[in-house]
C-alpha cells in the first residue's frame, strides 16, 4: 500500500493490480518537467489513472514525521525511480521503515520507563528485522522419477 500511494502521489508511477510487477512511469509534461501528463484513463486506477499531475509532498511529510531524514527521503525517491521491479521497491521501503523503527526505538530507549504490555518488540521479534526469504516447502527427501 505504501508503495502504491507513494508511487502515485510523488513519483508518477502506477502498478499492476495487487502491487505486483514493474512500476510503470507516467511520462513528464514536455512543457513543464515538474508535472506529469494526464493519462486518458484518469478515472481507472488499474489502467494507469489516479496519478496526480502535480506531485504532492504529503507522503514525504508523513515520512519525515515518523523520523526519516530528508536525505533518506531523497535517497528513497532516487531508488524507487531507478529500481522499478516490485521486489526491489519493496526492499527499499522495508529498509527505510526499518531505519525509522530503529530510530524510534532509540529515542524511546533514551526516555526510559517501561510500558509493560505496550513496550516495543525487540529486534529479534520485529518483522522488519526478519529475513523471510526462507523456502516454505522443504525439499523432498527422495528423488522424483519422471517418465
Amino acid at each position: 500500500i505504501i508503495r502504491d500511494i507513494y508511487g502515485r502521489l510523488v513519483l508518477g508511477q502506477y502498478f499492476q493490480p495487487g502491487g505486483q510487477g514493474l512500476a510503470v512511469q507516467q511520462s513528464r509534461d514536455p512543457n513543464d518537467n515538474s508535472r506529469f501528463e494526464q493519462s486518458k484513463v484518469v478515472d481507472k486506477p488499474l489502467q494507469g489513472g489516479g496519478i496526480l499531475v502535480i506531485p504532492t509532498d504529503l507522503p514525504k511529510r508523513v515520512l519525515s514525521e515518523i523520523g526519516i531524514s530528508y536525505d533518506d527521503i531523497l535517497t528513497l525517491d532516487k531508488s524507487l525511480t531507478e529500481k522499478r521491479s516490485a521486489k526491489d521497491q519493496k526492499d527499499v521501503l522495508r529498509d527505510l521503515l526499518r531505519i525509522a523503527a530503529d530510530r524510534s526505538q532509540q529515542s524511546d530507549g533514551n526516555r526510559g520507563g517501561e510500558n509493560g504490555l505496550l513496550e516495543r518488540a525487540g529486534a529479534e521479534e520485529s518483522l522488519l528485522h526478519q529475513n523471510l526469504r526462507q523456502p516454505v516447502v522443504t525439499a523432498l527427501p527422495e528423488k522424483l522419477v519422471t517418465y
